[in-house]
């Protein structure tokens, strides 16, 4: 334990003599933690936490190159195109991130999602927990306006024990959309 003292005592000491380059070694050590911990954070979003859908290897991103500019947008045209010639494939579909405001006018907050084509939900292979997945009249212009919620959002602003026949809606842009 002397050992131990002695060597803390010298350290302050050391500190005290070289104030100026203790703060520099200080500031490189908290900027090393620093871009560590931002790599690893990175690293393990996107290589080590598996994806949230099942057999994650046969599932891909599909982009479109211009020359030397690559898109990962895909117009309306292309994606129907793709759907229609690619054959490879057991599930084509495609998803858009969106943010907007959920409720009505005054008493809206935040929300994302995504808004998803036919072949979305079969292509990573998700089911609906309660409820019934989108119908195909349910994707045409002019359909009625469904959504699914996940499961957080259920609880938290549905209500845990509620019911789907009991006709729940979300407001999104103040646009009802049933929820099924």
């Amino acid at each position: 334990m002397r050992g131990v003292v002695e060597d803390i005592s010298g350290a302050a000491k050391a500190i005290r003599r070289a104030p100026r380059f203790t703060a520099m070694g200080g500031t490189v050590l908290s900027l090393g933690i620093g871009a560590t911990t931002a790599v690893f954070s990175v690293l393990s979003a996107v290589l080590l936490r598996p994806v949230p859908f099942e057999d994650p290897d046969r599932v891909m991103h599909l982009a479109w190159q211009y020359s030397d500019f690559l898109s990962p947008d895909l117009t309306s045209a292309k994606f129907a195109y793709w759907g229609e010639n690619a054959r490879a494939f057991s599930a084509f579909g495609g998803w858009r991130p969106f943010l907007g405001r959920l409720g009505r006018r005054g008493d809206g907050s935040g929300g994302r999602g995504l808004g998803v084509t036919r072949g979305f939900l079969e292509a990573i292979g998700v089911t609906p927990e309660r409820g019934r997945a989108f119908t195909l009249d349910e994707y045409l212009a002019g359909g009625e306006r469904v959504a699914l919620v996940s499961h957080p959002f259920w609880v938290t602003r549905v209500g845990e024990e509620a019911e789907l026949s009991d006709g729940v809606s979300v407001w999104l842009d103040e646009n009802e959309y049933v929820v099924v």
